[in-house]
């Protein structure tokens, strides 16, 4: 679990700074609600990894269903409001969104992937 939680931080602390050497060598500005993007996703993959971690092996499918359609539903109230809050950056407040969300997913699969076929 800290292990996970160890590669989570670094991989925000990656994207926060990919996003910021893009602002800079490309001259485009980074998302306006980066850090608040990463703190919800940080917090919410952590929260949902150790939910799931803890899991057995038969009750986990049913486990994670309910966490992709939690996340579905509270993902998608997020973006909205993102669109709604700054439409003007609403563009790369989304496509940061979507990379780190893919990023934090696969981290989060891979974990619980070794878990459930190691054992």
């Amino acid at each position: 679990m800290i292990r996970f939680l160890f590669i989570l931080l670094l991989l925000s602390l990656a994207a926060a700074g990919v996003a910021i050497v893009v602002e800079h060598e490309l001259a485009t500005e980074h998302p306006s609600l980066l850090f608040e993007t990463l703190a919800l996703l940080f917090i919410s993959t952590a929260v949902i990894f150790r939910y799931l971690h803890g899991a057995t092996a038969t009750a986990f499918v049913a486990l994670y269903f309910l966490t992709i359609v939690v996340k579905l539903i509270l993902y998608g109230v997020y973006v909205a409001w993102m669109v709604w809050h700054d439409g003007e950056k609403a563009f790369a407040n989304v496509v940061f969104f979507m990379i780190v969300y893919v990023c934090f997913t696969s981290l989060e699969i891979i974990f619980l992937y070794r878990k459930f076929t190691s054992g």
